[in-house]
């Protein structure tokens, strides 16, 4: 079986993380004891999401979840079932979340990896040889593994930006509702909604070396 084919799950803290940020909830608030409803929906999103995308043991994810017994991921989840069948735009979140996490999963795995030759040198060097097929047979074993990892990252950001697209496309049709907290400013919708895919696709582009805007503005503030 190929590592495509098995692919790495998920942890916790991932899940807790994509959840945080598809509710405008922190981290924190989702572990917490507090019964506020939004809170209770978003931690039974990720007991739901835990079960489908791990291979850990209730007790473990109840523990990583901030000291829950068994019953209550079992709890969580059975109650996120019956959510996920009445509200559309709950689902299409949770829908969204189930695509995503393996792809992140799959790009943390391959950026602890991505260590060695820089592929794209590689490829320069290649190209720009007067016999680019000879060039390319000289190439070592690390050099060869480097540019697959590479092309399997741009592979995982591709399909992160598509769907990020998708989702901003969806919203401004205005077919897709965010699942926010219900004291969110209305106009800060837009943004709960999209900080997800946001967020995920700035990670998978820092993987490859690239730096995003907001990268730019904290250097800029780290060196004032």
């Amino acid at each position: 079986m190929s590592p495509a084919d098995n692919p790495p799950e998920p942890s916790i803290r991932l899940i807790l993380e994509v959840v945080s940020e598809l509710t405008g909830l922190s981290v924190s608030a989702i572990r917490s004891v507090r019964r506020a409803p939004e809170v209770v929906v978003a931690r039974h999103m990720t007991c739901w999401l835990a079960l489908r995308l791990t291979s850990l043991a209730l007790p473990q994810i109840g523990m990583e979840m901030g000291g829950r017994d068994r019953s209550s991921v079992e709890y969580g989840a059975r109650c996120m079932d019956e959510l996920r069948a009445s509200h559309p735009e709950l689902r299409e979140r949770l829908d969204v979340a189930l695509g995503l996490l393996p792809m992140l999963a799959a790009a943390k795995e391959i950026a602890r990896a991505s260590c060695g030759p820089d592929p794209a040198a590689t490829v320069s060097r290649i190209l720009s040889h007067h016999r680019p097929e000879l060039a390319a047979g000289l190439a070592s074993t690390q050099e060869v593994v480097a540019m697959a990892v590479r092309v399997r990252q741009l592979d995982l950001v591709a399909e992160i930006a598509a769907r990020f697209l998708s989702a901003q496309e969806r919203a401004l049709a205005g077919t897709e509702a965010p699942i926010v907290p219900a004291d969110l400013p209305a106009s800060d919708a837009d943004d709960a909604a999209c900080s997800a895919q946001r967020t995920h696709l700035a990670e998978a582009l820092a993987a490859l070396g690239y730096v995003t805007f907001k990268d730019e503005e904290k250097a800029l503030g780290n060196a004032d």
